[in-house]
């Protein structure tokens, strides 16, 4: 289970990531 819970942190946190560099990319593009 702590190795699921870690590989599923880890993912999240580069799922995270992900998302805000396509928000700030986003929020570039508007302006």
């Amino acid at each position: 289970w702590l190795c699921l819970y870690l590989g599923l942190d880890l993912y999240l946190d580069l799922y995270l990531d992900l998302y805000l560099d396509y928000i700030k990319s986003g929020l570039c593009d508007l302006k």
